[in-house]
């Protein structure tokens, strides 16, 4: 196949497949569950409003937005912003519980904060957190991941999704063990857990440690992020409520860090240069790693060169956030200017240049 076939191919590939890129990289942010009594009109409203509050919290990372009048009178108005929703009984050690699933219109709702000047926590700017867990059992430490504590590792799983929190757990691989010691979570020492937090490239660090007084669970956790160290700590007799205590922290002062205020939000169209593709497996590669970047809404193929891809891609967030998740996340890498391929005459201007690494 001729190469100036071969890149029609491509084009036509890329146009005549449309697909869902730049999905959100935190499942069920637009998602409630509500448990409730019965399946009437009235208790189906109550259980509307309090399915918002809970949205309107993850969206915000803030629980006290719920005491804004403003914020009062949209949650009135709930039933207007309901995509979908239906009862479904789930198995409890209690019996049989009924509860209602509600899925809400996260644009309209990201606009109906806009109008009342209430800051908003962007899926963009939601960072990736790893979490070092340490339970004391009786008097024996363990490092919560990979095949150890399921149950628990659950329950954080849980905790981060009713938080909005994108969060991963360590895999406690023969790598981990080697690097970080129990002990070294449990006494919050940050050099050792920044050390093997390095191979995962999150960033943010969520540090817990948990043991059992007397009919209490009592957990201290540390939030490592930019050089700053915060911490906090909670007690309560359910296990869930004190790992729910660190999840939801985390996504609080994360929020107040990186929550916008209307207006603040960057949005903008960004024209990429790619050089080094040697085939369709390469354009598909690099198409689809950038659709799947969090904060790119849209990805467009403007055009083929041989071995170098035009793209557009439309932004929403930091720039200098795309570039380096872009890099953490594969094989690309930013090159300069002048280190690019000479575009032809009639190529587009290029915002960003980057390499594909073999």
């Amino acid at each position: 196949m001729s190469l100036a076939r071969f890149t029609v191919c491509i084009l036509l590939m890329f146009v005549a497949s449309p697909l869902a890129w730049g999905q959100s990289s935190v499942p069920g942010l637009y998602d409630a569950r509500v448990q409730v009594e019965s399946q009437a009109d009235d208790e189906r409203r109550r259980a509307t409003r309090e399915g918002l509050e809970q949205v309107v919290v993850r969206m915000t990372g803030q629980r006290e937005v719920l005491g804004d009048e403003s914020v009062r009178d949209l949650v009135r108005g709930a039933d207007r912003y309901v995509q979908q929703f239906g009862f479904e009984t789930r198995e409890t050690d209690d019996g049989d519980q009924l509860e209602l699933r509600l899925r809400f219109d996260g644009q309209a709702l990201q606009r109906a904060l806009a109008e009342r000047e209430i800051s908003v926590w962007v899926e963009a700017d939601r960072p990736r957190v790893l979490i070092w867990l340490a339970i004391d059992r009786a008097g024996d430490r363990e490092l919560v991941g990979g095949d150890t504590a399921l149950d628990v590792q659950q329950l954080v799983r849980d905790g981060a999704r009713d938080a909005g929190l994108p969060v991963l757990m360590p895999l406690q691989d023969l790598e981990d063990r080697q690097r970080l010691s129990s002990s070294d979570v449990w006494g919050g020492f940050r050099g050792p857990i920044l050390e093997a937090s390095a191979r995962y490239r999150a960033e943010v660090v969520l540090v817990g440690r948990l043991d059992r007084r007397g009919q209490e669970f009592a957990g201290r956790w540390l939030l490592f992020r930019d050089g700053e160290t915060q911490e906090w700590s909670a007690t309560d007799e359910e296990l869930d409520a004190v790992l729910a205590a660190g999840t939801s922290g985390a996504a609080e002062r994360l929020a107040r860090a990186l929550g916008r205020r209307p207006g603040e939000r960057v949005v903008g169209d960004f024209t990429l240069q790619v050089d080094g593709l040697q085939g369709l497996a390469d354009f598909t590669y690099v198409h689809r790693l950038l659709g799947e970047t969090r904060g790119v809404g849209g990805v467009d193929v403007l055009r083929a060169d041989g071995e170098t891809l035009y793209l557009r891609i439309r932004l929403e967030g930091d720039s200098d956030r795309f570039i380096r998740d872009v890099e953490q996340g594969g094989r690309l890498e930013r090159v300069r200017s002048d280190s690019m391929t000479s575009p032809a005459a009639d190529a587009p201007t290029v915002d960003l240049g980057f390499r594909l690494r073999g």
